[in-house]
């Protein structure tokens, strides 16, 4: 009865064109010439306008980048933003995108045909498909191929310009629910790729549970897949998957709701249309995936696993063996092994991708993670920062919600308690995170119960896992490690009746969130008169959420001078 509640959003016009016949309690619960103005003017009231001074001072600044030919762009690796020239930015962009192995140049009339191509076969498609998932009514009505840019790799040596990564934004691409649907049925199907990881936290309680012989002699290894989105074969992506999924739904018959001939329809409708775009520029991308596209990461992972499983398969040397997307890490013993390098050198080749690696007997660094082992070749873990890493946590002055800041510093400190496997390396972690708080502005008296909080915490308690993700795949494959957490799993799940009214941030709205929330149900009381609607509605929960501001990086590289 209450599965329409789900359309209302804040853009609940653009709801109605992609979620089918609009609700008659949307009109009620988003009225526009009684609640939304209500909003609005309370909002208006009661937020301080920016400031003038403010608002010349980036108009000048982005007019400087104007007249220089500069701009203003994120780094890789989260490393910072960058202020570029745009011949530079567009020389680099244009090596990559010239590059006929992976692009091939292409023009706007065979983008438009692909597309009407394209939404002959989505017909086709949904018209196998149950009314639930059809597709054809959620695509976007105008055609657009994918966004191409490149975040500059200012972490990696360089002389003139440094290297991009490319990426494809697919938020508008005509494709993307098509894409966000085959990512929906490969989730499930990762339960079957063995070397995979979820995350730190994973990574964490698969060397906690590590147990290796102390008289002999072993060495840690971390291995890169060189440009692995663009190196894959679509071909190949198809068969995995196709593979992966055909075995799942074998297994797990009653939860597929999509035949084997079905998915091999939408593999085609997600990956044979990679058409992108750079200054009114066409190119069309016959090798490798979209960096940016919904379903890539599980493409990735599944076709990864397929491909490199027989270069390890039947190595007892191989101790642990262990995979993050395309890094790595693996702990061999060397009893056997000559050397390592030649070992590594031998067994790291494929048909067309490529790796590089990094091997001691000591400690290696992996994620966030920095490993050892031991005189007893015990493994021990420690924080592991990246040189480009600024620390610049959040001001303790910035306009952000109090209990956000309030609870940033325990959370960055359970990380630390998560990681390091010393207690002198914990403590020692926890105190330099507590000086880079004080310079940050932040109280002795909020940050100090936190701190004899976390050298006292449980790191076992730190390890618990919570993500449902990460719980089902460690019952899959480490059961072991789920005996040790008894009480993970939940008996019952309830999912409540829940619609998010998302409000932008400002230093007031959270004192009024509240009333304006009691007003929309009011304001839907009064104007609903069926009583089937009332019962639903006073079962709904309706809570305020806030989305944030644009910061100043992005001002300054979206806002136009006047």
């Amino acid at each position: 009865m209450i599965d329409w509640f789900i359309a209302c959003k804040k853009d609940w016009r653009k709801v109605s064109k992609i979620s089918g016949p609009q609700c008659p309690l949307q009109d009620d619960l988003f009225n526009e010439s009684d609640i939304i103005k209500q909003v609005s003017l309370l909002i208006k009231r009661k937020n301080i306008t920016c400031n003038d001074l403010f608002s010349n001072t980036i108009s000048s600044f982005q007019r400087f980048l104007l007249d220089h030919n500069l701009k203003v762009i994120e780094s890789d690796k989260n490393a910072g933003i960058c202020i570029v020239n745009n011949e530079n930015y567009d020389e680099e962009v244009f090596r990559q995108l010239n590059d006929t192995s992976i692009y091939q140049p292409s023009t706007r009339s065979h983008f438009e045909l692909a597309m009407i191509e394209y939404k002959d076969r989505l017909k086709l498609f949904d018209k196998t498909m149950p009314e639930k998932v059809k597709l054809s009514h959620l695509e976007f009505s105008d055609d657009k191929p994918a966004r191409f840019y490149i975040l500059p790799k200012v972490h990696k040596p360089f002389e003139h310009f440094p290297k991009g990564r490319p990426i494809s934004s697919t938020f508008s691409k005509t494709n993307k629910y098509s894409s966000k649907l085959l990512d929906f049925l490969l989730k499930p199907c990762l339960n079957e790729v063995s070397d995979l990881l979820i995350d730190t936290q994973h990574f964490l309680l698969l060397l906690n549970n590590l147990k290796l012989d102390p008289a002999k002699k072993y060495a840690l290894v971390t291995i890169d897949v060189e440009a692995l989105y663009t190196s894959l074969h679509i071909n190949d992506c198809k068969k995995h998957c196709t593979l992966a999924y055909e075995r799942y739904i074998t297994s797990h018959d009653d939860n597929a709701f999509i035949n084997k001939s079905q998915f091999k329809d939408l593999l085609a409708l997600s990956l044979d249309y990679n058409y992108v775009e750079y200054n009114d520029m066409m190119f069309f991308q016959h090798r490798g995936i979209e960096m940016g596209n919904s379903a890539s990461v599980n493409i990735a992972n599944l076709t990864v696993f397929h491909e490199i499983a027989n270069m390890f398969e039947n190595d007892d040397d191989i101790i642990l063996l262990k995979r993050f997307l395309d890094d790595i890490f693996m702990i061999v013993c060397t009893e056997n092994i000559p050397s390592i390098s030649e070992w590594l050198d031998k067994i790291l080749s494929h048909r067309y991708l490529k790796f590089t690696y990094e091997h001691s007997e000591k400690s290696v660094s992996f994620l966030d993670v920095k490993v050892s082992l031991d005189k007893n070749n015990c493994v021990c873990t420690s924080l592991y920062a990246k040189p480009m890493n600024k620390h610049a946590y959040l001001q303790a002055d910035s306009d952000h919600p109090i209990p956000l800041k309030n609870s940033l510093f325990f959370s960055q400190g359970l990380r630390i308690v998560r990681i390091c496997s010393e207690f002198s390396s914990r403590v020692s972690q926890l105190l330099i995170l507590y000086n880079k708080f004080i310079n940050r502005g932040y109280i002795d008296k909020v940050l100090y119960p936190c701190f004899l909080k976390l050298c006292t915490f449980n790191r076992m308690e730190a390890l618990r896992p919570k993500k449902r993700l990460l719980k089902d795949y460690l019952t899959y494959h480490n059961p072991e490690i789920m005996d040790k957490y008894p009480s993970t799993f939940p008996s019952t799940q309830k999912h409540g009746n829940e619609i998010y009214i998302v409000f932008p941030y400002y230093k007031y709205i959270p004192s009024y969130s509240k009333d304006i929330v009691q007003r929309i149900r009011a304001n839907a009381l009064t104007h609903c008169t069926d009583l089937q609607y009332k019962l639903a509605l006073d079962d709904l929960v309706l809570k305020a959420v806030f989305s944030r501001t644009n910061n100043l990086k992005e001002q300054l590289s979206k806002r136009r001078p006047k």
